[in-house]
């Protein structure tokens, strides 16, 4: 079995030393240090992992505690399946009833309704059936593992999770009606946004109140909420689990009150034509859901994350920051994708669509004596927008939901699983956490402040590319988040956070990789002289592409397609004053002998660079590419502009910090004369 690292155990022992008294943690400290799954009112799995942890006491050691992460993150499947025995198995008698296997599944529901504000009721039958497959009436490990696989495949969390929305969505009557609703709800709201502007405007204010209450997709209301130290709470807007979703946006500050007010006439016209054709539009987009990958393209899809630095990628365990980060993250993604009704949405986007912004608070119950540690505050930004960027690649709500929610990392810890943390998350260069979803879709990304700045102010730019653009290789951006993370009432700390497709999605295995930027100066992929053979997850670079000889293989009506594309991804890039991106690629070679690996996804003829199982076959059949645009947030701003003088001065004049001009007419000419058009290795 994998052991951690002297790094990992180090940092694992500083955060045992920090929460045990004596060499020992109890339970109390233990919840202390659990964020979110700590909660008071919402205990059931930090009961049950504590109780594994402990072995059935009420203390336990640093070596237990290493032990348990060393299981969850590296153990073999009978490994963590005698952690999921014993995670049901509470009283440790040695066989499960189905009873106990019930109360599980309930207590997990309930767990989930609390942290997320959900109402779910799982249907008796449903666990019923789950415990048929066992097809016993007490279960021992050796029985229990040898359905272990089977169960695990047969509960689909998202569904479970979710069953509300799935009993909505059978009755179409009460959904219409639930959407005419929404809709006069919101003509009210947005008329009364109209003559508040207006009498702004009419009183001649000097400044025009740049945060004003717009009607989202739910029912708008607003709550105090007691904080603890507050003697008069301040009023905020709040998402409390027993009440109507709340939401509100920020228009744009920029526009002349008067321009503001047509736009939002214009608004209501779109919506008026809605409800009149409400039967037409209560679902106007129909996707295919994507196949789900086999268990070994997902083990493939997972080994395929490139390392910047293999030794920067470590471990998250529990209580970890970045563990409870992406946690309360995907909580607040599921609240905020939740709340889109995209029936309301169009196919035109309208100019305060761009600048909206939805707030929710994670911890919807906030008591008098709050530990504001545990507290996160998401941040929506254009959810309109992505949404209509996700239509514009075949994406539906549902199945982004299904993708970047919290089911499934709940669900697993059920089944002693933690992989969609530790073996999917990782530290790049630049200190960001990348985090991939479980099903290998997405991929999210902490970026700095400045590149969410820069994102919100080119989205209306990008928005109209892709769209005029559809075979455009650049990220695929179909979120941008903001974490508030509070470390007392007054203090906290910022996340931002985007959502990018996956280049390498499929679950094939990626033979070599290559990330190329144009430059030769210090572009070579260091090899370490100690290890036998290329590790194919660490990408190569340009001077590694001109020694290796490789290229793609391409019919000639692909190749000009390509370069084509590449052009007008680089003048949309220079036009908008952004540097130091990179063409991700990685081949794939065919193994005419395994057919059984191909097949699997579903073909997107209507992408000519993702037309064979998410990429482009080669001319002669034998190779599979994958390409993509990445890193498109650094602007050449006047930071850069003194790197470039000082660098290309003493240094080197081929560095990669260089103008936006020379950045993209050097990038697409590398690309096409050293990648595209070689005719030879």
């Amino acid at each position: 079995m994998k052991q951690f690292t002297q790094k990992e155990l180090e940092t694992i022992k500083k955060r045992f030393s920090s929460m045990s008294n004596n060499g020992l943690v109890n339970y109390k400290q233990f919840q202390n240090t659990m964020g979110i799954l700590g909660l008071d009112h919402a205990t059931f799995l930090l009961d049950r992992i504590f109780n594994v942890i402990s072995e059935g006491k009420k203390v336990f050691s640093l070596n237990q505690y290493i032990n348990y992460l060393q299981l969850v993150m590296f153990g073999n499947e009978q490994q963590k399946a005698q952690l999921s025995f014993a995670f049901i198995d509470l009283q440790r008698k040695g066989y499960i009833e189905y009873k106990e296997f019930q109360q599980m599944l309930l207590d997990l529901t309930m767990f989930w309704n609390q942290i997320t504000g959900s109402r779910v009721t799982p249907r008796q039958t449903y666990i019923g059936n789950l415990w048929d497959q066992f097809e016993c009436e007490r279960l021992d490990f050796t029985q229990f593992y040898q359905k272990y696989e089977l169960i695990q495949e047969s509960i689909d969390w998202y569904e479970y999770f979710n069953e509300t929305e799935i009993l909505l969505q059978s009755c179409p009557q009460t959904n219409k009606a639930f959407i005419l609703q929404n809709m006069i709800d919101q003509f009210q709201n947005e008329i009364r946004n109209c003559v508040n502007l207006l009498s702004d405007y009419e009183r001649n204010k000097k400044q025009i109140i740049d945060e004003s209450f717009v009607y989202g997709p739910c029912n708008f209301s607003t709550s105090q909420i007691a904080k603890n130290g507050d003697d008069d709470p301040s009023f905020e807007i709040s998402f409390l689990s027993n009440i109507q979703t709340n939401s509100f946006s920020m228009s744009n500050s920029s526009d002349h009150p008067l321009d503001q007010v047509l736009n939002r006439l214009e608004y209501l016209q779109q919506m008026i034509e809605q409800a009149i054709n409400l039967p037409q539009v209560v679902q106007p987009y129909y996707f295919k859901s994507p196949a789900r990958l086999s268990t070994q393209r997902k083990k493939n899809t997972i080994l395929n994350m490139p390392k910047r630095k293999a030794k920067q990628k470590l471990s998250v365990y529990f209580g970890h920051e970045n563990w409870n980060l992406i946690l309360n993250l995907m909580i607040g993604m599921k609240q905020a994708l939740s709340n889109i009704q995209p029936e309301f949405y169009g196919k035109i986007a309208l100019q305060h669509e761009f600048a909206e912004r939805y707030v929710y608070d994670i911890l919807q119950n906030r008591c008098s004596n709050f530990d504001f540690r545990k507290a996160y505050q998401f941040k929506d930004y254009a959810p309109s927008i992505f949404l209509r960027i996700r239509r514009q690649f075949q994406i539906s709500n549902k199945d982004f939901q299904r993708s970047v929610g919290p089911e499934n990392l709940i669900g697993n810890l059920v089944f002693g699983k933690l992989d969609s943390l530790t073996e999917l998350g990782s530290t790049g260069k630049s200190g960001s956490f990348f985090y991939y979803t479980q099903d290998c879709q997405y991929m999210i990304k902490t970026i700095s402040e400045n590149e969410a700045r820069l994102l919100r102010k080119i989205l209306p730019k990008y928005y109209k590319y892709i769209q005029a653009h559809p075979y455009t290789l650049l990220s695929r951006i179909f979120g941008l988040h903001q974490l508030k993370i509070f470390k007392s009432k007054t203090e906290f700390t910022k996340i931002y956070l985007v959502t990018i497709v996956n280049i390498f999605r499929s679950g094939l295995d990626i033979d070599v990789r290559y990330d190329i930027k144009g430059s030769l100066y210090g572009r070579q992929t260091q090899t370490n002289s100690n290890q036998q053979g290329q590790d194919n997850t660490i990408a190569l670079k340009d001077l590694d592409l001109l020694s290796k000889k490789d290229y793609l293989n391409l019919e000639p009506q692909d190749q000009k397609l390509l370069i084509k594309t590449i052009i007008e991804d680089c003048s949309f890039l220079k036009d908008n004053d952004i540097i130091d991106y990179s063409l991700l690629v990685g081949f794939h070679k065919r193994d005419i002998n395994r057919s059984s690996l191909y097949g699997q996804q579903i073909q997107n003829n209507s992408h000519p660079f993702e037309s064979f199982e998410g990429g482009i076959l080669s001319m002669d059949k034998q190779w599979i590419y994958f390409i993509g645009i990445i890193d498109i947030l650094t602007l050449f701003n006047t930071k850069k502009y003194l790197e470039y003088g000082f660098k290309s001065t003493l240094v080197s004049n081929d560095i990669s910090c260089v103008p936006p001009a020379r950045y993209a007419e050097r990038f697409a000419n590398f690309i096409a004369s050293n990648l595209i058009l070689q005719k030879s290795k």
